[in-house]
């Protein structure tokens, strides 16, 4: 009867953890017809671009020039890696798992210091729970280091430009992107390069 009572108090107290600790990621299904990135080689501080989510940020995404349609920033490493995005509800956190959801998915490494890494994700971190921005759909173009919204490849371009690395290939205006930061450009900028690529 003690062992029972000990078992069972040993669940309370397990639940009540599981209950107190933030958790914040899951793994979305972006409804895409998925792919076979190799997500264990995601590092702190990587830019993962997206196409195919079939979702609103698809089509919205697919109104930007360029190849990519979406954008995340690798908070944590490997497999089971948490990345941060700004998604149509918000800036929010999710589980890297879920880019195995798309129709195609990359990661690109940033060229620069780890210190520089773990800034940019710091600020994105504290974007979560932002308002999207819906402002790169009006001429000229929001994209901001200081603004209260956020869009995808905004989010993970002020990171990194805040911390002095500009990962836009266009950095001023361009009759393409206006003033905005496409995915595509994320991809495009001479301070990234390909790590890996779903076939």
């Amino acid at each position: 009867m003690k062992s029972l009572k000990l078992a069972q108090l040993a669940v309370v107290v397990c639940v009540a953890l599981l209950i107190s600790i933030d958790m914040p990621a899951l793994v979305e299904n972006y409804q895409g017809d998925g792919n076979r990135l190799n997500i264990s080689l995601v590092q702190k501080g990587d830019v993962i671009l997206m196409k195919g989510c079939k979702k609103m940020a698809d089509l919205i995404g697919g109104l930007f020039p360029g190849y990519w349609h979406h954008a995340a920033i690798a908070e944590s490493a490997g497999y089971y890696g948490i990345m941060i995005e700004a998604w149509t509800n918000g800036v929010r956190r999710l589980d890297t798992r879920s880019t195995l959801t798309v129709d195609e998915a990359a990661i690109y490494r940033v060229n620069t210091s780890s210190t520089v890494k773990n800034n940019a994700v710091s600020f994105a971190a504290g974007k979560i729970g932002r308002p999207y921005d819906y402002g790169w759909l009006l001429w000229p173009g929001t994209k901001s280091t200081s603004g209260s919204t956020w869009y995808c490849s905004e989010l993970a371009w002020a990171g990194y430009k805040v911390n002095g690395v500009d990962i836009d290939a266009n950095p001023g205006y361009h009759w393409m992107f206006w003033n905005n930061v496409a995915p595509g450009e994320l991809a495009d900028d001479g301070n990234t390069y390909q790590i890996a690529r779903s076939n």
